[in-house]
């Protein structure tokens, strides 16, 4: 049987912890929220730092496609960072596509990390064209992506796959490429 005094403790008790709780979970939301910004960020900055070659953009087009292929790891996050910026005097469009099949013609590609198991058939569904493959998947760059992203220590890191960017026609900027890891 339960008194008003256990009840109003058990309560208080719950609401302890509750309340020791929730900075943690406010932290890991805003560290979670700033992780999104920084990949953002830095495919924005990736993008900058890369050169096309001329047949990469149709004459009429006046857009830059930055594709995301998989679930969305931004959450809006990157519409919102590339809202009104430019790549090569090119507004930036945000395209999203759920699977390889979906794949249109985005300049950047990123390849979320739900596709892990289908990064050889999104390559493949790519291969004759210009695109420069970013991915948050496990060894990405032996498997072909141009640029992985991924997470250590708490921080963005990079490795970049320079033949395979290069065998597209792209050139990374050497800002880019001392700021990263090379692959091979």
């Amino acid at each position: 049987m339960f008194t008003t005094s256990s009840i109003l403790r058990r309560i208080g008790s719950g609401l302890a912890v509750a309340l020791l709780l929730f900075p943690v979970s406010v932290s890991l939301r805003a560290q979670v929220a700033r992780d999104k910004a920084i990949r953002a960020v830095l495919l924005f900055h990736i993008a900058q730092l890369t050169e096309w070659p001329t047949n990469a953009f149709d004459p009429d087009q006046e857009s830059f496609v930055l594709g995301v292929v998989g679930e969305d790891p931004f959450g809006g996050i990157l519409e919102a960072t590339v809202d009104k910026e430019t790549v090569r005097g090119r507004k930036i469009v945000v395209e999203h596509y759920r699977t390889a099949a979906e794949i249109q013609n985005p300049h950047l590609l990123f390849i979320s990390p739900s596709e892990s198991r289908s990064l050889g058939l999104i390559l493949r569904r790519i291969e004759e064209r210009p695109i420069l493959t970013v991915a948050d998947v496990e060894r990405a760059e032996q498997r072909g992506v141009m640029v992985h992203l991924y997470w250590d220590d708490n921080r963005a890191k990079m490795i970049i796959n320079q033949p395979a960017a290069a065998s597209k026609g792209l050139v990374i900027s050497p800002r880019l490429l001392a700021v990263a890891q090379k692959y091979p």
